[in-house]
């Protein structure tokens, strides 16, 4: 069993939906698990000890030198399902994510340790 982990850049309220829909992981959105403030650089290293998946569309992680080192030293599976254009709203989110999830599921419980991806404009998954 996978534990996905969602963080703010997706609602809770996305991550908690999709939890009541999969069946075999688990889906926990940064609220349940760490203070909603928390920064990025003290929740990654547990997610990476953890070895769970992250969730997110905050994509410039990969390019803040101290989020993208956490992400690197702790072997940090990371999908990141928006990387440009304007923001969606929660509702397109949530069936863009739903839509992909087995994709997203294979991807995750594939992909080796320190491996960071995007799910691109096409749908399709990308390593970074």
């Amino acid at each position: 069993m996978a534990t996905f982990f969602f963080d703010n850049d997706i609602s809770f309220r996305v991550a908690e939906a999709l939890g009541k829909l999969v069946h075999g992981h688990e889906v926990k959105p940064l609220r349940d698990v760490f203070p909603a403030n928390t920064p990025d650089t003290e929740w990654i290293p547990e997610v990476g000890r953890k070895g769970w998946i992250l969730i997110s569309r905050d994509h410039n992680q990969r390019r803040r030198d101290t989020e993208h080192l956490a992400l690197k030293d702790h072997g940090v599976r990371a999908l990141y399902i928006r990387y440009s254009g304007t923001q969606d709203t929660l509702f397109a989110d949530a069936a863009r994510i739903i839509k992909n999830w087995p994709k997203i599921e294979k991807w995750g419980t594939t992909a080796a340790p320190g491996t960071l991806a995007r799910l691109n404009s096409s749908d399709a998954i990308e390593k970074l």
